[in-house]
């Protein structure tokens, strides 16, 4: 019964998520369409919004089947129901940050803020009935310094492809679910968007061939790998 609560509680939760997340981004796109025709500046980098068609229903369909699963992972792995509730916060930030950024390239201040002051009230919560709440706190604080500081190298090297808005929210989950949880997730984060950035440059140089320098509409957004390192760490309980 545990289970199936928390099943369809993550469920509803992830997919309110990203109706929200859907619209924002669609009012953000429209407020930088009305932006850049009052400018009189080029409308070709503007992205096309998140439609009601088939595709949507596609990606909220494959969305719950993974929420579910995911929920179904930590509801069987994890005794602590205080952890439980940490990581359906962490992936469900991940997965709102994944929808706005695979269209504007930017995460909103506010996904991280709303993890870190959730995370900040777990773990005083938590304090209260674990057994060593000094270890679960250091924990969490070396799980935010540590991926802010990997986060942040990986960044200058890829010359600004991981931008602030993704360093926060990782730091922010880092201090939510601690530093096994988060390290997992940003190392497969960071690994599958590596093979997928050779792929792309492998294929623009020797493929179409093409010299066309990177832009905003074509650069890679980093979130919606950070989600999928984190669906991969629940799915292997590597947490």
């Amino acid at each position: 019964m545990y289970s199936v609560i928390v099943v369809v509680l993550w469920t509803i939760l992830s997919l309110t998520v990203v109706l929200l997340m859907e619209k924002e981004t669609n009012r953000r796109i429209a407020e930088e369409s009305a932006n850049q025709i009052s400018d009189k500046t080029e409308i070709a980098i503007i992205v096309k919004p998140y439609k009601k068609d088939n595709r949507n229903f596609i990606m909220l369909f494959v969305v719950t089947v993974i929420s579910a699963v995911c929920a179904w992972f930590v509801s069987q792995s994890v005794i602590s129901v205080f952890f439980c509730i940490e990581m359906g916060l962490c992936y469900t930030a991940t997965l709102g940050a994944a929808i706005v950024d695979f269209k504007l390239k930017k995460i909103p201040n506010v996904i991280s803020l709303i993890l870190i002051i959730s995370g900040i009230i777990m773990i005083i919560l938590q304090s209260f009935f674990i057994e060593n709440p000094v270890l679960y706190l250091i924990s969490s604080i070396f799980g935010c310094f540590i991926s802010f500081c990997i986060l942040s190298l990986a960044g200058k090297f890829s010359k600004g492809g991981i931008g602030m808005g993704d360093i926060k929210l990782i730091s922010a989950i880092g201090l939510t679910v601690g530093i096994q949880a988060v390290f997992v997730s940003m190392i497969t984060a960071l690994i599958s968007c590596l093979i997928v950035m050779i792929y792309f440059e492998f294929k623009r140089k020797y493929v179409t061939k093409s010299t066309v320098k990177e832009t905003k509409k074509n650069k890679m957004a980093f979130a919606p790998f950070l989600y999928l390192g984190f669906v991969l760490t629940i799915l292997l309980t590597l947490y």
